[in-house]
């Protein structure tokens, strides 16, 4: 057997110099399902065979007498060690059909069409159906064979550890799995490698360039040079692919531990002229040696850290600071959103965050909270300056950034200090520490309505309907979150102190 080879995994011969710094002709040489033999790691199987999805997919096949093939991210985690997800793709031998109809019948799931020429459907597993082991609700994505035969379809797919697949036959009936790759993805795998399966991946599919950029960060894996070469010419491609893909796989690089190295290699790659054109020369702007791109890279890095680490920076607030980041807007995690502004927090002001955020389609909300973190983010400096630290100041500063924005706006601005000015740091940690205080303290307190209305007012006061109401109730809104003001008879004594200190007004 030739080096690299394993028994049991159906292979070609790897492409020569795919790992030199020279990309090298891809090759394939094709192999025959019927040469396969066990997959050499005992009991891996139990993986797939123990959920009992697998086993109603796998009696279903055989009562239709169609060859299901698991193919794609499931067994790519398998070979690199990483957590089994419940996305799972299939290629079946012989057309869609009724299959998944039947399949979503079968596991109590619902099935959806995803593409009407070729009959590829998508099937809804919610967990407490057949599956009640499910770790959570099982998307099962359906596709025809493309080119005829696995071989075929699997050398048309993207990277070489996507490019395997098993029959469900093999998972039950017998002891270890029996692995088809035509691409020595296994082997990849183990090298910790990235692959394109041949030359024309990122022609084919454009999004592929960035989804090269998120597995590597994803799964751990060093882009080949070979692959790197080609991402890098094709990256212009881009042009051609929806914005909505383009977001939402940039989304998904924030989403991924060490967001910050994805980025560089988006900007190595020129990808940024194409899918961030708002980035265009941020090397050349700033001090040499420090550039805006630099800043903005390190400042993501650092807010990375505090979202690692924020238990052990504010151990009093962990666990509220736990469900702000695990909560969303607007459909994004605030995990990811405060990543997305750490990078951007230092572009050209709230406009321009604004025509990026719509140029790339997110939704009002997310786009409005990434404009105001964007535009306020200096403001927690202006509040860190102030002599006077009071809590007219703190609860100005939540107003003006949007109440719950104002923990994201206190966490950039942390990010943005570290990236840029250590030394200050305690001071800026100290300012952040008071301000999260007072919000949680505070700030989001369960309030039972204004303690005073307008009417009120007027009428205690013996003031005309005006401007002067106005700021009287916001006056009382002040007090009352500075918590100088709790009740009706305080909200009274406050306004008789503050705007008639000569004792005029009624203040019955």
């Amino acid at each position: 057997m030739k080096p690299g080879k394993k028994a049991g995994v159906i292979t070609r011969s790897r492409r020569k110099g795919e790992l030199s710094s020279t990309p090298a002709p891809f090759v394939s040489r094709r192999a025959t399902p019927s040469s396969s033999a066990p997959f050499k790691r005992p009991l891996r199987s139990s993986v797939f065979s123990r959920r009992n999805v697998f086993k109603a997919l796998y009696l279903l096949s055989k009562e239709k007498g169609v060859k299901v093939y698991l193919v794609g991210g499931a067994l790519r985690n398998l070979y690199l060690s990483r957590p089994f997800e419940p996305d799972i793709d299939f290629v079946l031998d012989d057309g869609i059909d009724d299959f998944p109809d039947a399949a979503a019948a079968r596991l109590g799931g619902k099935s959806f069409i995803l593409d009407k020429e070729t009959k590829a459907a998508r099937v809804i597993v919610k967990k407490g159906g057949i599956t009640p082991f499910a770790p959570k609700t099982y998307t099962l994505d359906f596709s025809p064979m493309d080119g005829g035969d696995i071989i075929h379809d699997l050398e048309k797919r993207d990277f070489t550890v996507n490019a395997t697949a098993v029959e469900l036959s093999s998972i039950f009936e017998g002891a270890e799995l029996k692995v088809i790759d035509p691409c020595e993805g296994i082997a990849d795998a183990e090298k910790k490698v990235l692959a394109a399966t041949n030359k024309r991946v990122f022609k084919e599919d454009p999004l592929r360039c960035l989804r090269a950029i998120r597995l590597s960060l994803q799964c751990g894996l060093a882009i080949s040079p070979a692959a790197f070469v080609l991402l890098k010419v094709s990256a212009h491609l881009l042009k051609n692919t929806s914005v909505e893909r383009i977001r939402d796989e940039l989304l998904r690089i924030f989403s991924c531990a060490g967001a910050a190295q994805g980025l560089k290699t988006i900007f190595k790659t020129g990808i940024n002229d194409t899918a961030l054109p708002e980035t265009r020369g941020w090397a050349g702007i700033g001090l040499k040696g420090y550039d805006l791109l630099t800043h903005s890279l390190k400042t993501l890095e650092e807010a990375e850290s505090f979202l690692a680490d924020f238990r052990v920076e504010f151990p009093r607030h962990s666990k509220r600071l736990a469900r702000h980041f695990s909560s969303s807007i607007g459909g994004v995690k605030r995990g990811v959103f405060l990543k997305v502004c750490a990078f951007f927090h230092d572009m050209n002001g709230a406009d321009t965050a604004m025509s990026l955020a719509k140029r790339l389609r997110m939704s009002r909300k997310l786009a409005a909270g990434f404009s105001s973190v964007v535009k306020n983010h200096h403001r927690f400096f202006a509040y860190a300056q102030l002599k006077e630290k009071n809590a007219r100041a703190k609860a100005h500063f939540f107003r003006a950034a949007g109440g719950s924005l104002g923990v994201d706006v206190v966490f950039i601005a942390l990010a943005h200090a570290m990236a840029t000015r250590k030394r200050g740091y305690p001071e800026v940690k100290k300012a952040a520490g008071e301000l999260l205080e007072y919000y949680y303290g505070v700030f989001t307190r369960k309030r039972q309505g204004p303690i005073l209305t307008g009417a009120q007012v007027m009428r205690i006061f013996g003031v005309s309907e005006g401007p002067l109401v106005g700021e009287m109730l916001e006056g009382i809104s002040g007090a009352v979150d500075a918590g100088a003001v709790t009740n009706k008879k305080e909200a009274v004594e406050y306004i008789q102190s503050r705007f008639f200190p000569n004792g005029q007004g009624h203040g019955d």
